[in-house]
């Protein structure tokens, strides 16, 4: 590698957001170049929810067919207690109405790859690890872990929660939120769940539901101290004993999973003060991570990247299209993350007298008021609001 090759854009990280700026940027005529330090571009076995929000986004880049092709929207479905008991029906009918469309449920590996397949053209170093990203006055200077740099008019941090950029912008420090999450995904399973459920209790929830293919994905939520998981020797009987007494298919779903099948991460948020310092952009997690409780942490991502495209399209100088991106996104990020952060609080709740309130008034609200609440961040009018501010 040359000891510093130019780019108009260079992108750090090809995640979710990585990807979809890259794409976005190229459907805008600017040069992109993207670099990973992964060795391979391979995602473990999770799934993820496209809310109406993203997929609008997704829409002005040419892929909303595309990613429709690789998910099912997602089911009517339920929230109980540990014991089964119902709590909530989630109307998605309704839901549809107030958002626009329907939320999709798709792996995160088939997103991936299908974002990579739109890419193929684009230039993406792999096992190229970034160390530095330093500021001039005219231009952003990558410096790469393996000796040499990248010089570009722009650089886009992409590079999730642990983002080098971090200090750039001098945002607060990740919040650790007090729980840990296992996943996985199961083949062949889709009669065990066959709705979408909710399931809270005793400050630990847990989500199953369907995926295309006859796939089950699941995801136990256990309030833990700060890498506590990276101390147990045998993780999946740790879960089989919080969850031994939970309705079915919890218990059936965790005995069904191999070790090596869980995908296993601590939660943290931070909500930022900037997304942009001088010719630097944050974007997705390394912008605003989130807890996972509104499904938005993908969507924010995918919305950073097209936004910041249309400005990067629109103002001519770069200075001014990273100053407008950061005005349109910064209070809605802000928002989500904080809502998030309350949502998961909630549900998590060990008080008792929080538990009865929160369980008695989920069965009396109108489904109407939680399909308006949702339309406020996840609507495809709540996405087209801010390209409308361009």
């Amino acid at each position: 590698m040359a000891q510093s090759d130019e780019a108009q854009v260079v992108i750090v990280g090809a995640g979710i957001a990585g990807l979809t700026a890259a794409i976005a940027l190229d459907r805008a005529g600017l040069e992109v170049l993207v670099v990973e330090r992964a060795t391979a571009l391979t995602q473990a076995g999770t799934a993820l929810s496209l809310w109406p929000n993203a997929l609008a986004a997704l829409e002005e880049i040419g892929l909303r067919q595309a990613v429709t092709g690789i998910g099912i929207p997602e089911p009517t479905g339920v929230i109980r207690d540990s014991s089964g008991r119902m709590l909530i029906t989630v109307n998605q009918n309704l839901l549809s109405q107030d958002t626009r469309a329907q939320t999709l449920i798709v792996r995160r590996s088939d997103l991936q790859h299908l974002l990579l397949d739109d890419a193929s053209h684009l230039p993406i170093r792999l096992n190229t690890p970034a160390e530095r990203i330093a500021l001039q006055r005219d231009s952003a200077t990558v410096t790469l872990a393996g000796g040499g740099s990248l010089r570009a008019s722009v650089a886009l941090a992409c590079d999730g929660i642990q983002s080098i950029s971090r200090t750039l912008v001098d945002n607060p420090p990740l919040t650790y939120r007090g729980r840990t999450s296992w996943r996985a995904l199961l083949d062949g399973r889709s009669a065990l769940a066959p709705t979408a459920t909710l399931t809270v209790g005793g400050g630990n929830q847990f989500i199953a539901g369907p995926l295309r293919d006859g796939a089950v994905y699941w995801a136990a939520d256990v309030s833990l101290p700060e890498g506590a998981n990276n101390a147990m020797e045998d993780r999946k009987g740790f879960l089989k004993q919080v969850f031994r007494t939970w309705h079915d298919p919890i218990p059936e779903l965790i005995e069904l999973t191999n070790n090596d099948q869980l995908v296993i991460a601590d939660f943290y948020d931070s909500i930022p003060r900037r997304l942009t310092a001088g010719r630097v952009a944050l974007l997705g997690d390394a912008a605003h991570p989130m807890t996972p409780d509104l499904g938005q942490g993908a969507c924010q991502g995918i919305e950073d990247a097209v936004v910041l495209a249309a400005c990067m399209s629109n103002v001519n100088d770069p200075l001014s299209a990273l100053a407008k991106y950061e005005s349109l996104r910064l209070q809605r990020v802000r928002h989500v993350v904080r809502s998030s952060r309350r949502l998961g609080q909630l549900a998590t709740s060990t008080s008792t007298v929080v538990v009865g309130v929160r369980n008695i008034a989920s069965r009396h609200m109108p489904q109407r008021i939680n399909a308006s609440i949702a339309a406020r961040f996840a609507s495809e009018d709540a996405f087209r609001r801010t390209l409308h501010r361009l």
